[in-house]
């Protein structure tokens, strides 16, 4: 999965997540019923993570529209 770049199409991109992702992201995991989140989910834990775990974690993002 390291080798995962960025993939894509008309719809949508996929691409390994980055520590920019994360307000979006929160905001996403915030908004799911029945997810539950923890200190674990701060900003400072999510980047260290993404660090150690390179490639493991995508986002799937609409394209820019200008």
């Amino acid at each position: 999965m390291a080798n995962v770049a960025e993939k894509a199409n008309e719809k949508y991109v996929i691409r390994m997540m980055k520590a920019d992702d994360y307000d979006q992201a929160f905001a996403l995991w915030s908004s799911l019923e029945g997810l539950g989140l923890s200190e674990a989910d701060s900003p400072e834990r999510i980047t260290r993570f993404l660090q150690g775990n390179e490639g493991i974690s995508l986002v799937k993002e609409l394209p820019r529209c200008w």
